[in-house]
């Protein structure tokens, strides 16, 4: 079970906070299908990510409203503060 936030036994890289950080920062450059940014996610931190943890963080992501499904492609919102 992967923790959401940090902890004094978890660090940044192993929670979803943390893993979330990697697919934005993937989903910057623009959006991709979900097979493509699962692959690369895995490919910059292979000692850590998972299938399970991929699911966890786009859930996670998908819950604050930071990224969206359109289709099979995964893309990262813009919020503008009013």
């Amino acid at each position: 079970m992967r923790q959401v936030l940090p902890s004094k036994h978890t660090p940044l890289r192993r929670s979803l906070l943390g893993q979330g950080t990697l697919l934005l920062g993937i989903l910057s450059e623009a959006s991709l299908p979900v097979a493509m940014l699962f692959a690369l996610a895995r490919e910059r931190n292979p000692d850590d990510f998972d299938f399970a943890t991929f699911v966890l963080t786009l859930d996670f992501l998908f819950m604050i409203g930071a990224v969206d499904l359109t289709g099979t492609s995964i893309t990262r919102t813009t919020r503008h503060a009013s």
